[in-house]
């Protein structure tokens, strides 16, 4: 009776038929391995989304904004990209920082390790208007794991700014081989 390759499901002949058997099943195992090998390097795409049209303001103690539970594979490349609108109520151009921060799935904290570096620093807009920023990040996976990935921010002024309209979205980039 035939057999078929574990992944793949390529049939491997029986002993009765015509040509070398042991050599025929070794390559099906050969081409099965290698075809998924080769698509567990690809880049499936965006792994992770969110998007939060609350009206948050960023203080000065760090404050997680968004967050986006997603699974990890171990060597694979990911870009984290965030969007989100800011209006600053009184003062001109004040300075405040997003950090990016990976952690286990049960931890909806601040807390967590940081991505690339993990810090974008921008200004608000002038007082009562408002604008678009744009931020990302990039890291590779040092193991297979489900996480959470965290937005968090601080203000340096003394002002209230209002953020809203986010997007957070994770992209697997693959194995960049």
């Amino acid at each position: 009776m035939s057999t078929v390759t574990p992944r793949l499901g390529l049939t491997k002949p029986v002993g009765s038929e015509q040509y070398s058997v042991t050599i025929l099943n070794n390559n099906s195992d050969i081409i099965d391995n290698f075809v998924i090998n080769t698509l567990d390097k690809l880049a499936p795409g965006a792994v992770g989304y969110l998007y939060n049209s609350a009206l948050n303001t960023v203080s000065n103690t760090t404050v997680r904004f968004d967050l986006v539970a997603v699974n990890l594979k171990i060597n694979h490349y990911y870009r984290i990209k965030y969007r989100t609108d800011d209006v600053c109520a009184a003062a001109a151009n004040m300075p405040y920082t997003m950090t990016c921060v990976k952690s286990v799935t049960t931890d909806t904290t601040t807390a967590g390790t940081a991505i690339d570096n993990g810090c974008i620093l921008w200004t608000a807009p002038v007082a009562g208007s408002g604008k678009t920023n744009f931020a990302e990040y990039y890291f590779k996976a040092s193991a297979t794991e489900t996480v959470n990935i965290k937005i968090n921010g601080i203000r340096s002024g003394a002002n209230d700014l209002i953020i809203s309209n986010r997007v957070l979205t994770v992209v697997d980039e693959g194995m960049q081989f």
